[in-house]
């Protein structure tokens, strides 16, 4: 979908580019779909997994410090490797990679690991606060030197590649003509929108994560009815601060198929907090049950999904793979046919497809194919060090 859809229902539906004449509007289905996903699934799961990828770099850090081994140097090194993944991700198949901004997240966070819980927390929240102002600022057209130079590098590098009408001439095309428009996406993501937003939010809830990790939220210690407890509270509660962000942009009849305005966008940056942390917690709560006797069909149904967090990267990189080779012009072109509602067959059979193949991998394997070649770069970087995980 154009780059706008992923914010705006209006701005995206098939008929217009089959039958622009006969298009009077988004169905209530694909508006339905829309609205689901957004309440349920739209950046609570980045904030989820920023939160767990902030805990891994502080558990990773303990476990090397504990061998005798220099955590900065492994992952330093784990974090360029990843660097080099992401940008080839993001210029050679899909401009949304996240991989790049996220080891440029983990390098310049790693100092800040052993501070106390209370601080990364709080730190954390800060962090995710200043982008907030950024968009006020922006939105109210307060000539702040950083907010300003921010806000034109964006708009230089992809207001001119961006629109539904360019996107759909430049995906249906040559790899070639696809870069007209992913290569300054990709390039404004790791500059200009790296810093008025990824490294806040992403950055933020990373540190959060490390908070988190003192804290022993996710060793399952707290008490059963903690994590129960955050999950029934904190679900419900950004999912409704979220529909009512959904609401204020219906009513101002979303904006024509534009951005939503600062409040339009604010209610689902702030409500994807409590529901990633809820989702935390109830996964947390599961897995403490599970851990527990009489979990045997459990068990049995977190095999393929344990299978995928073993290659989750590996999995990532696929779905661009799979996606692109399904939508884009070098493959077999469906880029604007498919509406909201028929793309979720398409999400569900990726899925389906990567439960079954990972749960196969992983009975043989420890690792996927890309965490292993992660992994042998690194240790094989650092002589003597192969044994170290």
């Amino acid at each position: 979908m154009p780059v706008l859809a992923y914010y705006n229902p209006i701005a995206y539906d098939p008929v217009l580019y089959i039958h622009p004449e006969t298009y009077t509007g988004i169905s209530s289905l694909n508006y339905a779909v829309f609205n689901v996903i957004h309440v349920v699934a739209d950046l609570k799961f980045i904030t989820v997994f920023s939160m767990l990828f902030g805990a891994g770099i502080l558990l990773q850090g303990e476990r090397l410090a504990a061998r005798g081994v220099s955590p900065a140097a492994v992952h330093y090194l784990r974090m360029a490797v990843l660097l080099g993944i992401g940008l080839f991700h993001a210029y050679v198949l899909w401009y949304g990679d996240v991989l790049a901004g996220y080891a440029l997240c983990g390098m310049l966070l790693f100092p800040l690991r052993k501070l106390p819980a209370a601080i990364l927390i709080a730190g954390g929240l800060c962090f995710i606060f200043v982008a907030t102002l950024y968009h006020w600022a922006d939105y109210q057209n307060i000539n702040i030197g950083i907010v300003q130079w921010l806000h034109n590098g964006t708009a230089r590098l992809t207001y001119p590649v961006t629109g539904t009408e360019f996107e759909y001439a430049a995906y249906t095309g040559s790899w070639r003509q696809q870069m007209q428009s992913r290569f300054w996406v990709a390039l404004d993501n790791q500059t200009y929108s790296f810093l008025d937003w990824m490294f806040w939010r992403c950055g933020g809830s990373m540190l959060i994560g490390m908070g988190l990790l003192r804290l022993r939220f996710f060793h399952g210690e707290w008490p059963r009815r903690a994590y129960l407890g955050i999950a029934l509270i904190g679900i419900p509660v950004g999912w409704t601060i979220t529909e009512l962000g959904v609401l204020h942009n219906a009513a101002h009849g979303w904006f024509d198929g534009a951005y939503p305005d600062f409040a339009g966008i604010e209610y689902n940056y702030w409500g994807s907090l409590p529901a990633a942390l809820g989702y935390i917690a109830l996964g947390v709560y599961a897995a403490v049950r599970m851990a527990g006797p009489g979990a045997a069909l459990l068990k049995k149904l977190a095999v393929p999904i344990r299978a995928v967090g073993q290659t989750a990267l590996s999995n990532y990189i696929l779905q661009s793979v799979i996606g692109t080779t399904i939508f884009y012009g070098h493959g077999f072109g469906y880029f604007g046919w498919v509406s909201r509602a028929q793309l979720l067959f398409v999400v569900f059979g990726v899925w389906t497809f990567q439960l079954i193949v990972s749960t196969f991998w992983t009975r043989r394997f420890k690792q996927g194919p890309l965490e292993g070649f992660w992994h042998k770069v690194v240790y094989g970087l650092l002589p003597g060090q192969e044994r170290l995980n």
